[in-house]
C-alpha cells in the first residue's frame, strides 16, 4: 500500500513536468507537499480497504511554478482478473477556469451586497450625523457661555472672604445680611471655583469629540462614484479609525504614521473606507486572541502611509497571532475563514482584494509571522485606473492520471 504510480498519461506528465517513465515508481509523497500527499495517500488506502470510490473531489493544487490550479478528481478501485483490489486509478479534470468564474461571480455578489449595505449605512449615518450636529452645536455654544460666565464671577467669589471679614468688623449685622452670610459658606465657593471650570472643560472636550465623530461619519458615509476621484487618504484613514473605534479600543491602541506629503490619490472613497474598516477589524480580532491569553494587556494597530516608487502605500500592522501557513494561500478566497462559526463570513478579505486590485488597479499583499503579527500592504496608483484588461494565463489541458498502488 505504498501508492506508487505504475502508469500516467501525457497530460499528467506535462502538468508535473517529469517524463512518464521517471514518474513510474514514485508516490504522491515524492511530488507534493507533505500535507497534500498525506491526504491523497489516505484517500487511496481507504478506497483499497473499502472498495468505495471517491467521486468529484475538489482539490486545490500548487504547481511547482507557484501557480495554483483546481481539479475535480475521481478515484476508483483497480481490480485484477479475479476481482481483487490491487490499487486505484483516477481521473482529474482541470476546473481552474470554472473556479475563477465562480470566484468572480462571488466577488461581484459580495460587491453588490457591500454596495447596497454601504448605501443604506451611508444614508443612515448621514441622517444621524445631521440630526446630531444641530443639538451638539448649541450644547457646545451654551457650555462656552457658561464657562465665560463662571470666569466672570470668579472675582466676586474671590472677594467673599474679605467682604465677610469687613462686615464682621463693623458691628452687629442686619438679619438679612446675617442670613446671607450664614447660607453662603454652605455653597463651598472654593470647591466650586476649582471644580466648575474643570467640569465644563470636560464637557467641552466631550462635545468636541462628538463633533469629530459626526464629521468623520459624514465623510465616511460619502457614497462612492463610478469614477475615481482625488482623495486625501490620510484624512480618510483618520475618519475611519474614529468611526470604527469601538471595534478596537478594548483590545488595542492605534498609532498613525501618516506621511503629510502624500498627494491626493484617485480612489472610490466609500469603498476605500470599507477596506480600511475590514483590515482594522481583522487586526483587532487577531489581537483579541492574544489578549485573551494575557488579561490586562493591549496590542497595537499601526497604520502607515508613504509614497513608494510613485505609488501610495498604506500599511496596517497588528501585533496579533499571525496567519497559519495552511491558511495563507486561501486568505482572499471568497467565503474562506479561519474564524469560529458565527464570527466570520469569509467575505471581508475577498472584498478587500476585489476593491484594491480590480476597482483601483492597485496591489495587495501581506507579511506575517506566527506569534508576532501581520501587516497588510496596499499600493494604489497615483493616476486614475484605466479599463481592466484580461491578464489571465493559459491553463493546462484536462488531465487524466492513473494512480495504482504498487
Amino acid at each position: 500500500l505504498e501508492s506508487r504510480f505504475i502508469r500516467v498519461n501525457q497530460a499528467y506528465e506535462e502538468y508535473i513536468g517529469i517524463p512518464q517513465l521517471d514518474l513510474v515508481g514514485k508516490s504522491d509523497a515524492d511530488l507534493f507537499k507533505p500535507e497534500d500527499a498525506e491526504t491523497r495517500i489516505a484517500d487511496e488506502r481507504r478506497i483499497i480497504a473499502t472498495g468505495e470510490p471517491l467521486l468529484n473531489d475538489i482539490e486545490l493544487c500548487t504547481h511547482q511554478s507557484g501557480q495554483q490550479y483546481w481539479f475535480s478528481t475521481s478515484k476508483m478501485p483497480l481490480r485484477d482478473t479475479k476481482g481483487a483490489i490491487i490499487g486505484t486509478f483516477g481521473l482529474s479534470i482541470d476546473i481552474t477556469e470554472q473556479k475563477r468564474t465562480e470566484e468572480e461571480h462571488s466577488n461581484l455578489q459580495i460587491q453588490l451586497n457591500h454596495a447596497q449595505k454601504l448605501e443604506s449605512v451611508g444614508m443612515l449615518a448621514s441622517g444621524i450625523a445631521h440630526e446630531i450636529n444641530t443639538p451638539s452645536q448649541f450644547v457646545t455654544d451654551n457650555i462656552s457661555y457658561v464657562t465665560k460666565s463662571i470666569t466672570s464671577l470668579d472675582p466676586v467669589l474671590e472677594a467673599y472672604p474679605r467682604l465677610l471679614e469687613a462686615l464682621n468688623a463693623n458691628g452687629p449685622l442686619t438679619p438679612e445680611v446675617s442670613e446671607w452670610l450664614t447660607a453662603l459658606p454652605k455653597v463651598k465657593t472654593e470647591f466650586l471655583r476649582e471644580e466648575l471650570p474643570a467640569a465644563l472643560k470636560d464637557a467641552h472636550d466631550g462635545m468636541h469629540r462628538i463633533t469629530e465623530i459626526v464629521r468623520a461619519m459624514k465623510s465616511f458615509s460619502h457614497p462612492s462614484s463610478e469614477i475615481a476621484s482625488p482623495a486625501d487618504l490620510n484624512q480618510a484613514i483618520t475618519n475611519t479609525l474614529i468611526v470604527c473605534r469601538n471595534e478596537w479600543k478594548y483590545v488595542a491602541t492605534t498609532q498613525m504614521q501618516l506621511d503629510p506629503n502624500l498627494p491626493q490619490v484617485p480612489c472610490h472613497l466609500g469603498d476605500f473606507n470599507q477596506v480600511i474598516v475590514n483590515l482594522v477589524v481583522n487586526a483587532a480580532q487577531a489581537i483579541a486572541d492574544v489578549v485573551a491569553t494575557a488579561p490586562g494587556t493591549q496590542g497595537v494597530i499601526t497604520v502607515t502611509t508613504q509614497l513608494v516608487d510613485g505609488w501610495a502605500e498604506v500599511r496596517i500592522r497588528d501585533t496579533g497571532t499571525g496567519i497559519p501557513e495552511s491558511a495563507r494561500p486561501h486568505l482572499f478566497t471568497p467565503f474562506f475563514t479561519t474564524k469560529e462559526v458565527g464570527k466570520g463570513t469569509g467575505q471581508g478579505l475577498a472584498l478587500v482584494r476585489s476593491v484594491i486590485t480590480e476597482k483601483h488597479k492597485g496591489t495587495l499583499h501581506f507579511e506575517t509571522k506566527m506569534g508576532q503579527g501581520t501587516t497588510f500592504i496596499i499600493c494604489l496608483p497615483l493616476e486614475a485606473p484605466e479599463a481592466e484588461t484580461d491578464s489571465s494565463a493559459a491553463e493546462p489541458s484536462t488531465q487524466q492520471n492513473f494512480e495504482p498502488s504498487a
